[in-house]
């Protein structure tokens, strides 16, 4: 547990010097601390061993299938054969996805976020982001590719968008494809009678979510029961988002701001199928939102900014601040051993067979 206090005081410090002309070197030194603490840890999270016996059948279908643990995406499937043919040990298939998920999330903010400090923050430190990636690895990589591709859907680059998404879905987690559609949509300037549509639609699309869902590789999760609490981080990005759409006009300004906006919306919409479709199971709706959700990084920056009194300003971003470091530090302490994340263990020793 000590070594994610070291880490947040190290990030902490890193990303709070230098100003805007040093940008490159804040980027530069938040990836390299982001990228350290993920690609060397071992036997570090849920999923930690899985990917490990994935790795030990050199990605031999047949063996994948006989042990459950055949993936759809087939790409992945030959990145771990050849991973093997080189010689490379599985530790080099953790640092290659811990790359993915925090290079493409960086670009991500350099694009897109006005205030790249508190992006970076709220990404570092809301469990649902960056420690997150240590469970759900290949989910994490590919929503870190769908932020970076956001920025062809803002040069109205649709192939070079189809591309990234394309290759997602085969090398990371095929449920990327859903947001192809995101192209067409994001781009749009919603009034609040569309806004209003859209979330009254989405009560009436969770009525034959369940049904389209079975046909989907997706069904398995019906099977997973969940007694669902809302807990706090749901909560937190309910209300956030409420408060957001209360204060667009203030708060979106540009046309990459509209994008970044109307992709969070949906999280709404994700939200309300998933309380009507309770028997599911929340972590369903939860994996599918973290493509919505993973633009909030770049909104929460921007509450500060709808105060012009500068003292008032610097408080609302300390209140941020406090409030994000609250919910890293309950899932250290409180959930760290459910989640897996504690105890830490580092590895160096093990990048080659």
């Amino acid at each position: 547990m000590v070594e994610y206090f070291l880490f947040f005081f190290i990030y902490s410090f890193i990303i709070s010097i230098g100003g805007k002309r040093e940008k490159k070197f804040t980027l530069l030194g938040a990836f390299i601390i982001l990228f350290i603490l993920s690609a060397f840890r071992f036997n570090v999270g849920i999923d930690y061993h899985s990917y490990v016996s994935i790795y030990q059948t050199e990605g031999d279908f047949d063996e994948l299938k006989r042990r459950a643990l055949f993936t759809n995406e087939i790409g992945f499937n030959y990145l771990i054969q050849f991973l093997n043919f080189i010689g490379a040990d599985y530790q080099f298939m953790f640092m290659l996805y811990s790359f993915i998920a925090i290079f493409f999330i960086i670009k991500f903010i350099d694009k897109f976020a006005p205030d790249h400090k508190l992006a970076l923050f709220a990404y570092a430190f809301l469990p649902i982001y960056y420690l997150a990636s240590f469970n759900v690895i290949r989910q994490s990589a590919a929503v870190s590719l769908f932020a970076f591709s956001t920025v062809y859907i803002y040069e109205r680059k649709f192939w070079k968008y189809f591309f990234v998404i394309f290759m997602g879905a085969l090398f990371f987690h095929l449920s990327i494809i859903i947001m192809l559609p995101v192209y067409f949509y994001a781009k749009l300037k919603l009034t609040r009678i569309s806004e209003i549509i859209i979330i009254c639609s989405s009560v009436c699309i969770g009525l034959v979510f369940s049904y389209f869902l079975k046909s989907t590789p997706y069904g398995l999760y019906f099977d997973r029961h969940m007694d669902f609490e809302l807990n706090f981080i749901v909560f937190f990005f309910i209300v956030f988002f409420i408060f957001i759409i209360w204060h667009k006009d203030r708060i979106i300004q540009n046309e990459k701001l509209n994008i970044i906006y109307n992709i969070g919306l949906l999280s709404i919409v994700v939200f309300i199928l998933m309380f009507e479709n309770p028997n599911v199971g929340a972590n369903l709706f939860l994996r599918l939102n973290n493509y919505f959700m993973v633009v909030n990084i770049v909104l929460i920056g921007l509450i500060p900014s709808l105060f012009k009194e500068h003292s008032i300003k610097n408080m609302v971003n300390i209140l941020v601040i406090i409030g994000i470091c609250s919910l890293f530090l309950r899932t250290i302490i409180d959930k760290g051993i459910i989640y897996q994340l504690v105890p830490y263990e580092m590895s160096v020793n093990y990048f080659l067979k």
